[in-house]
């Protein structure tokens, strides 16, 4: 929620500069025992048995139109192997087989991302990946080390499941490390080149022999 994360908005400028250059450091208690996972980098987590504490960073510039979020409860937490970043897939539990769809593919999809990028994404601390619940109401996004999608995307068959997801993850590239800054002048900077990214991903993950 913007009145509990640190947000900076001018009401004379509403939508004249969106890229917020403030950088943020979140830092969450909880009681022992419950997750916790938030927008951005994980610094840091300590606990002294009755409660934890995490510490979270945003150190770059940020858009305005990027939600920003943070999850506590009994959360599904596994690591996504061969990344060299600790990267970790976040569900709500119990675990589902969409989940290990999702698993499954978020390595392929994030070294392509990274391939299209020209080299490593610039988060070295943690990336998370989050698979959202129906009910939530929120079809997904990216944002800072972030990427969320929710599971209706896979009423759509598990190709077009996985290309989604492709495109999802590729706005950490098109939208975090190259941002918009007004999302009316340069859209095709991030959802266009994201909608290009996933096709060419399902074609050269899926269709490879054939001509495009």
């Amino acid at each position: 929620a913007r009145a509990q994360i640190p947000f900076v908005f001018d009401p004379d400028v509403a939508r004249g500069s969106e890229l917020d250059a403030m950088t943020r450091d979140i830092v969450l208690r909880v009681p022992a025992g419950v997750d916790v996972i938030a927008t951005g980098e994980k610094v840091s987590e300590r606990s002294d048995g009755t409660s934890t504490v995490s510490t979270w960073t945003i150190d770059h510039p940020l858009s305005r139109d990027l939600g920003m979020y943070v999850f506590a409860g009994k959360l599904g937490l596994q690591p996504i192997p061969g990344r060299a970043i600790p990267t970790t897939f976040v569900f709500p539990t119990p675990q589902l087989p969409v989940d290990d769809r999702l698993m499954s593919w978020s390595s392929g999809v994030l070294d392509f991302v990274e391939k299209v990028g020209g080299g490593p994404l610039p988060f070295q601390r943690s990336m998370t990946l989050v698979r959202l619940p129906a009910n939530v109401g929120d079809p997904g996004t990216a944002t800072f080390g972030m990427t969320l999608l929710s599971d209706t995307y896979a009423r759509a068959g598990d190709l077009m499941h996985e290309e989604t997801w492709a495109h999802e993850n590729s706005h950490l590239f098109w939208g975090i490390v190259v941002p918009e800054t007004s999302s009316d002048e340069s859209r095709l900077m991030s959802e266009g080149l994201a909608v290009l990214s996933e096709l060419d991903y399902t074609w050269s993950h899926h269709f490879a022999s054939m001509d495009r």
